[in-house]
């Protein structure tokens, strides 16, 4: 028996879930398996971090000294919204912002790559805060933003099952607008292709 597809996008996909599943998960293969090759070209030492908070660990030396990037990866398929959305949607959560250093937003057209944002998460953190996201008014500056970050993710862990008490949102949001993407005007696009971000 055939199964009913539908169109997402340009592109039709099978109705069942868990096509949905493989096809995000074959998503984040990809992303990996490009950055990491990418980084290795330019003399990183690249594994993959099974834990929460980054999905890479990179270590390179210089000159005798040991830099360490802990990267979280993000991965945005343009393809995978309808045609009628206005924006893609992507965040980094709390313990993202407590554990990594680094961030890679990678934009695909299917499988087709649309550009690799590199940055820091102090230089994410500062672009979209100067963009004046009211939520972040109230942080002078990165480092505080984070320590209240790390206190929030860990009161959530400790945090029983009933309890009603409201935890503030502090993840960043790093979305945008289609429109504001093909204009080139993403907060982020300025850190396109962005490698040596990865020293900072």
């Amino acid at each position: 028996m055939g199964t009913r597809k539908k169109t997402i996008g340009h592109m039709p996909i099978n109705s069942n879930l868990s096509i949905e599943t493989t096809r995000k998960k074959a998503l984040e293969i990809m992303q990996t398996g490009m950055i990491a090759y990418k980084l290795a070209n330019f003399g990183w030492d690249v594994s993959e971090h099974y834990g929460d908070g980054f999905d890479l660990l990179c270590l390179q030396t210089q000159d005798g000294a040991q830099k360490i990037a802990r990267i979280e990866l993000k991965a945005i398929d343009l393809q995978s919204y309808l045609e009628k959305a206005k924006s893609f949607s992507q965040s980094i959560s709390t313990n993202e912002i407590v554990a990594a250093t680094h961030l890679v937003v990678s934009i695909f057209n299917e499988i087709e790559p649309k550009g690799h944002f590199v940055m820091s998460i102090q230089q994410a953190f500062n672009a979209i805060k100067n963009k004046e996201t009211s939520k972040f008014k109230q942080f002078k500056d990165f480092s505080t933003f984070q320590e209240t970050a790390r206190k929030s993710s860990q009161k959530k862990i400790l945090l029983k099952k009933g309890n009603k008490e409201k935890i503030i949102r502090l993840a960043l949001d790093i979305g945008c607008t289609f429109k504001k993407f093909n204009e080139g005007k993403w907060e982020l696009g300025i850190f396109k292709e962005r490698w040596d971000n990865l020293l900072q």
